[in-house]
């Protein structure tokens, strides 16, 4: 149990310094990549490489780019690419660290888009002579 006298410290705090020692906490996550930029319906591994689970991801626009699942205690999250454009992945740990993934550029592929085939220029090209 803590004395009034330490809770009237406690309360006095300032709400970043969460251990109360009179020094600002670094509330920022890290997080590989910060910055993604990848096609249409492609995947991209992020990783939370400190910080306390359970973590809580979101995609600030689901239209373009979405986070796959729903259990990311491991620190470990894809995100889908859906649809042309840019957003911002928020990441919060259950200390109320934060981090960010930007997603700079969803593009679409024009051949796929348009149906066509992609060859593979290592092929090589077979000519019937007749």
């Amino acid at each position: 149990m803590i004395s009034a006298a330490e809770f009237k410290v406690r309360a006095e705090c300032d709400p970043l310094d969460v251990d109360c020692d009179g020094f600002i906490d670094d509330m920022e996550l890290s997080i590989t990549p910060s910055k993604i930029t990848f096609s249409v319906s492609d995947t991209a591994q992020i990783t939370i490489t400190d910080g306390t689970a359970p973590y809580s991801v979101i995609s600030n626009d689901t239209g373009v780019a979405k986070v796959v699942g729903d259990n990311f205690d491991d620190g470990n999250f894809e995100v889908k690419g859906i649809a042309e454009g840019t957003t911002t992945i928020s990441i919060t740990d259950s200390e109320n660290k934060i981090g960010e993934v930007e997603v700079d550029e969803v593009e679409t592929d024009d051949n796929e888009e348009n149906g066509d085939e992609v060859e593979d220029e290592d092929e090589e090209e077979v000519v019937d002579e007749e």
